[in-house]
């Protein structure tokens, strides 16, 4: 504690502190006023030490070199031999002398992109993506380096590293070529066309300017767009030669217990990398720029297909019947964004075998690590990278439903319509993708921290407890997530995803947006219209407990091999599923939510419990109609018996009595925005949100205007009549998990 005291008086005192203000203010004067009468009075701490100065102090540093042992590496067989290596390459403005510090972050973060472009092409060439190099740097980062980081495996180190050494070395001498050098520029100059009158630009950029003493001139991205632009290929690669040195200066190698790697040199690794720069320099393949995700020839033979169509008034939308089967919802209106695409169908894995749960599940996630058509991940990553469609367009399965989203400007929409259309019809299916995704979802794993493991593993667990079912909900990582990796089979995975998608005739197609119908019509005629479907059979499995509840209170020491070492505290009050709820009470159960967790903060900042984390959610399970309260707390063993108690105080009072005005006043301000009638309106994703829920589970449509005035009338006595109905003993389930100390605090 007194270390803890040392350091907040060292460092978190007046003269290293400022504030930023940017928005628009009406009177400065007596904004100023108020801040002087606000901040005057903090004193400078007497004894404070001197900053230092980070950045130059490791600038000045020697060359690092350091081997550690990863004592954090949890015992499994798959690991033991797992290797990390990082590598720095510091930006220490020696090399670009005649560029200011905001050139000079351009520069190498422009470097560190080029390494990743040059890795992934020569993983390529190899046929090698096992070490999965990434180089990271921020320009708005205190820390003056790029950081090169990779995975390898014992035996394995010193050709890894030569490996990376050949990829700089090829930077070095060779550069970039004048189209990897126009895409580049293009892609960065796109990124410095800042709203500046964005608060959070603002904001930044101060930062900036006085921790990092950045220049911030007017007009600062015009500065760097006309230098940026103007820059020649010779130029450029003159800049990428000099920053890199010939090796790199800082490295750092992480083995587990035992390994040989953990007698290494750094004369040794020093020696490795001088080596291959003395030799032959290797030889990349430029491969041709992908620029379409489909072959012309193919797109030109896809003939728009004839539909039907239907006015829904009530809804505002219009429904488009295509004639492969598949159903589209238009809805357009003057939405802010992207235009959204969701296309769903009532089929999920619940249509297969228990055996193969995990390879449903999987399914969609092996899909995506895979590619489409003719482009594996790596390419199709790349091809987006340059759209408005993010790289994070999924296929799902769930237990009751499948489908995919995704979203695009107006410009981009034949793309994504293409990107949906190849998901469908051609996913690409390499034994060697479901290799490196095995490898990947072991490693997630086996990264997580022990606490962080615990609490996936909780839920997880009390969802299958309460469901009385392992195959209803979808693991959300941890350990029933890898224990499922060994038990999916990539053939399966592929057959069950094609009975999924390859029935157009079981999809509706939901697309919002701000566009012109003639304009996108003809291209889901096209593209959605000739999704195909398959003669196979329409099979389907009965969930065992789809509505029933199975209660239950348990107190455990540890959970997957592990012990905390802190107490976790999971509460769940589950309304039963056949009392239906209408919107009005869904929403007083989310409110109640809210006002649940302002209570739960005073356990920390009133009642002075150590109390580390506390939240109240409201979750709604439509699909098998679950209406869920759930508290999430986490304290330390000590203080678990009074915080226990303290919990059911706070339960028991927000359901005997009226919420405080003050408590209140606090929740409803934060809450109202959320349901803000504008503000839901301007959205295409959540006005989608609501047809989606309409069509999904025959909700009754209601208007964001009917919305907002029912969350603005509700008081104080609305929340105890939501408490009232679903904070009741007989919908509670209660799972502990107590901390590692040998102290009894349950009764």
């Amino acid at each position: 504690m007194e270390k803890l005291v040392r350091f907040y008086r060292d460092w978190y005192r007046p003269d290293l502190s400022a504030i930023m203000i940017v928005g628009d203010v009406q009177d400065l004067d007596a904004l100023e006023k108020q801040i002087r009468k606000s901040f005057s009075d903090l004193r400078a701490v007497k004894g404070a030490r001197a900053k230092v100065d980070c950045a130059k102090e490791y600038l000045k540093r020697p060359d690092q070199f350091i081997v550690l042992e990863d004592s954090k590496n949890r015992s499994s067989t798959d690991i033991d031999n797992k290797v990390l290596v990082h590598s720095f390459i510091r930006d220490n403005g020696a090399v670009l002398p005649t560029l200011d510090s905001n050139r000079s972050a351009l520069a190498m973060a422009l470097l560190s992109e080029v390494i990743n472009m040059r890795t992934d092409q020569v993983s390529q060439d190899l046929g090698n993506t096992s070490y999965r190099l990434r180089s990271f740097y921020d320009p708005s980062d205190e820390f003056p380096a790029i950081e090169m980081k990779w995975e390898t495996r014992e035996g394995k180190v010193r050709e890894s590293i030569e490996f990376v050494a050949k990829v700089l070395r090829h930077i070095k001498v060779r550069g970039i070529d004048r189209t990897e050098w126009e895409n580049m520029k293009g892609t960065a100059l796109k990124k410095l066309e800042n709203d500046t009158g964005a608060i959070q630009y603002w904001l930044d950029q101060i930062r900036d300017h006085f921790v990092l003493e950045r220049p911030l001139p007017k007009d600062k991205n015009l500065i760097l767009q006309n230098w940026l632009g103007d820059l020649s290929l010779s130029y450029i690669n003159g800049i990428l030669s000099r920053s890199i040195p010939d090796i790199p200066q800082d490295i750092a190698v992480i083995a587990p217990n035992g390994s040989e790697v953990l007698k290494l040199s750094e004369g040794e690794v020093r020696e490795w990398i001088l080596g291959i720069n003395q030799g032959p320099l290797m030889e990349v393949s430029r491969q041709a720029e992908i620029t379409s995700l489909m072959d012309a020839d193919k797109v030109d033979g896809l003939i728009p297909v004839g539909y039907e169509e239907k006015e829904d008034y009530k809804l505002g939308v219009k429904e488009i019947f295509l004639g492969n089967g598949a159903k589209v919802v238009l809805q357009k209106g003057s939405f802010k964004g992207n235009i959204t695409v969701h296309g769903f169908s009532l089929k999920g894995t619940s249509s297969f075998s228990r055996e193969d749960f995990y390879s449903s599940t999987n399914a969609p996630s092996i899909v995506r690590n895979s590619g489409v058509g003719e482009l594996n991940n790596f390419q199709l990553n790349k091809y987006l990278r340059n759209t408005s469609i993010p790289v994070t367009v999924l296929p799902y399965m769930e237990y009751t439903e499948s489908g995919i989203k995704g979203e695009s400007d107006l410009q981009d929409f034949e793309k994504l319509m293409q990107l949906i259309h190849l998901y469908f019809t051609a996913p690409r299916k390499d034994s060697l993708a479901f290799k490196y995704w095995q490898e990947k979802q072991r490693d997630r794993y086996h990264k997580q921290s022990a606490e962080s493991l615990m609490y996936t593993d909780m839920l997880n667990e009390f969802m299958d407890k309460v469901s009385n079912d392992s195959i209803i909900f979808r693991p959300m990582g941890g350990t029933k997530h890898y224990n499922g990796i060994g038990r999916t089979d990539q053939d399966q995975a592929y057959k069950a995803y094609s009975q999924i998608f390859g029935n157009a005739r079981d999809f509706t197609f939901l697309i919002s947006g701000n566009y012109e119908e003639k304009r996108i019509l003809p291209l889901i005629r096209k593209y959605l219209g000739n999704l195909p479907n398959l003669q196979v059979p329409d099979m389907h499995m009965e969930p065992v407990m789809k509505h029933e509840v199975h209660h239950f209170s348990e107190i455990r020491s540890e959970l997957s091999g592990l012990s905390s070492e802190n107490t976790k505290i999971r509460i769940k009050y589950i309304y039963p599923a056949e009392e239906k709820l209408d919107w009005r009470e869904r929403i007083g159960f989310e409110l109640l939510a809210w006002a649940l967790s302002a209570k739960l903060d005073g356990l920390r900042y009133v009642n002075k419990r150590d109390v580390f984390s506390a939240r109240a959610h409201q979750w709604y399970y439509a699909s098998i109609g679950w209406n869920v309260i759930s508290i999430d707390l986490e304290c330390s063993v000590k203080d678990t018996k009074v915080i226990r108690r303290d919990i059911h105080k706070i339960i028991n009072n927000i359901k005997n009595q009226k919420l405080d005005d003050a408590t209140f006043q606090y929740v409803a301000e934060t809450y109202y925005n959320k349901y803000r009638a504008q503000r839901v309106k301007n959205s295409a994703q959540k006005m989608q949100e609501k047809i989606y829920r309409t069509i999904r589970f025959e909700e009754p449509y209601v208007s964001p205007e009917e919305v907002e005035g029912y969350v603005r009338s509700l008081t104080p006595r609305d929340i105890l009549k939501s408490a009232q109905k679903i904070l009741d003993e007989d919908y509670c389930s209660e799972f502990i998990l107590k901390g590692s100390e040998k102290e009894a605090y349950m009764e």
